[in-house]
């Protein structure tokens, strides 16, 4: 997760990106965030690295170009905030749908032996009888 100033960083890069026809010249871009960003240098690296690695928001393209991908081009137009909540909460429900999917199994397993132990007794107490 970012700092404000990385959510910040973010922000601008994809709005900067967007702005320019969703194609930057990557050094150049990253000289200028660096020059504005000169107390946060190595955040912008890093939030950079970040947006293309585990996000994918942005790809390399060419020699030296960055450029939106189309879940970077829906971003930009959003905060970046609202696009990681967006995903943060697509993550949780899946986790919860892995958790009841196992829940359920284990259930249906409980059920079935309990079930069979039950068929079983009724079946020896009618032998005895």
């Amino acid at each position: 997760m970012f700092t404000d100033k990385q959510q910040e960083i973010a922000n601008r890069i994809l709005k900067d990106i967007a702005a320019q026809e969703n194609y930057v010249w990557e050094s150049d871009y990253m000289s200028i965030l660096r020059m504005e960003y000169s107390q946060n240098y190595h955040d912008c690296d890093y939030v950079l690295q970040t947006l293309i690695s585990d996000y994918r928001l942005i790809e390399r393209y060419g020699s030296g170009f960055l450029k939106l991908t189309p879940e970077g081009m829906d971003a930009a137009g959003k905060k970046f905030t609202s696009t990681v909540k967006s995903e943060e909460r697509l993550k949780k429900v899946k986790r919860w749908n892995e958790y009841i999917t196992l829940v359920n199994g284990v259930c249906t397993l409980i059920g079935m032996l309990l079930g069979s132990g039950f068929t079983l007794i009724v079946q020896w107490l009618l032998k005895a009888i």
